[in-house]
């Protein structure tokens, strides 16, 4: 029995592959990734694709060893010989693992329609998942988000209107912030880009006031959009429902600004506080170096006193009271200045920079 079993074995090894080359099956695991990669492009060239696969196998068996452009290289012809020499369904995951690692990876375009149909198919699927990925990541990403400000409710017509939000972004997603706008009845909307202060991160825009000028009152329509470059994102109002603003009647004013800006009325007006506070000092002091001197006075009456120091108190006094009653003239001057610059040279409605602001913002429409 045993001499039965051991003649079919000489003749299966007598009849094997490499017997009938005349040489031992050559060994691979001495080779280094280079001559690998070169030996299986050579035999998959020469259409021998049962010699690629035991390559790419143990090429693909040695994991990170393998620099990641020889590895994809290798899913390539994997997938290629596994799609025409065996299952297509096992040859989609070589070509998954090249197209994840390669995305936009593409065959060339003489490859054989069983290989083309398998990488095709492959590929459809892959793309479906990046672009399901990417609206996925794109919702919760809204969803974090959060626009901060009030939107104006009434604006005055013929004056510049201003947008300014801060916007909650803990991903970074928006890229651009813009308020779509136009006056109810107008058959499209505008655009302004808001431009990010880096210091604050608020977004701010400024309407001209050419836009919101209008004889007699009309209504603002507007809502506001943050954007990345692949479209909006969170937005606030849209164009089907937008928000809305009255604007009241007004015209241009094409006259120039009052030159002084509010906080000079504010500085001067506690320039004034202070000269009004150190004159009440002074006062102060004269009133005790004056108590001081009136009762060394009546005790001379009784004890006498050294004269240098009662002239020294009465100098004293006087020299304070001269001081007290300047800073009290000089209080109510800049009282009157003050007054006078409030009621008379204050841009108070900030025209000078609403035009300064406007021509910082880049023009609506852009």
């Amino acid at each position: 029995m045993w001499r039965i079993v051991v003649g079919l074995l000489v003749v299966a090894l007598a009849t094997s592959p490499a017997a009938l080359a005349g040489a031992p099956v050559p060994a691979t695991s001495h080779l280094d990734n280079a001559e690998l990669i070169k030996r299986a492009r050579a035999q998959f060239a020469e259409l021998e694709y049962d010699a690629v696969l035991p390559l790419v196998t143990e090429l693909l068996a040695r994991g990170d060893a393998v620099p990641i452009d020889v590895r994809l290289d290798a899913y390539v012809l994997e997938g290629s010989c596994r799609a025409i020499v065996g299952d297509p369904i096992e040859a989609e995951k070589p070509f998954r693992a090249l197209l994840r690692g390669r995305p936009d990876f593409e065959l060339p375009r003489d490859t054989p329609p069983k290989i083309m149909s398998v990488f095709r198919k492959v590929q459809a699927e892959e793309r479906a998942i990046v672009d399901e990925m990417r609206t996925l990541t794109r919702a919760r990403h809204v969803r974090e988000m959060e626009l901060v400000g009030a939107h104006p409710s009434a604006l005055q017509g013929g004056r510049p209107a201003t947008f300014s939000y801060l916007l909650k972004d803990p991903n970074g997603a928006a890229s651009a912030v813009r308020v779509q706008y136009r006056k109810q009845g107008e058959p499209a909307f505008s655009s302004l880009a808001l431009l990010r202060d880096q210091v604050t991160g608020t977004w701010r825009g400024v309407l001209p006031a050419e836009v919101t000028a209008n004889p007699g009152g009309a209504t603002l329509e507007f809502y506001v959009e943050t954007a990345d470059a692949a479209g909006p994102l969170l937005s606030a109002g849209s164009a089907t429902a937008p928000l809305t603003a009255a604007l009241t009647p007004g015209q241009v004013d094409h006259s120039a600004p009052p030159p002084l800006q509010p906080w000079v009325v504010w500085t001067g007006a506690g320039i004034s506080a202070a000269l009004l506070a150190t004159g009440a000092s002074f006062g102060a002091g004269m009133l005790v170096v004056q108590q001081d001197h009136r009762q060394q006075a009546e005790l001379s009456v009784e004890v006498p006193q050294l004269a240098p120091e009662l002239k020294t108190k009465e100098t004293l006094g006087i020299s304070l009271a001269w001081t007290a009653d300047g800073l009290f003239i000089a209080s109510g001057v800049a009282a009157l200045a003050t007054g006078a610059a409030a009621l008379f040279f204050t841009d108070w409605e900030g025209r000078a920079d609403a035009a300064e602001a406007t021509a910082a913002t880049p023009p609506p429409g852009t």
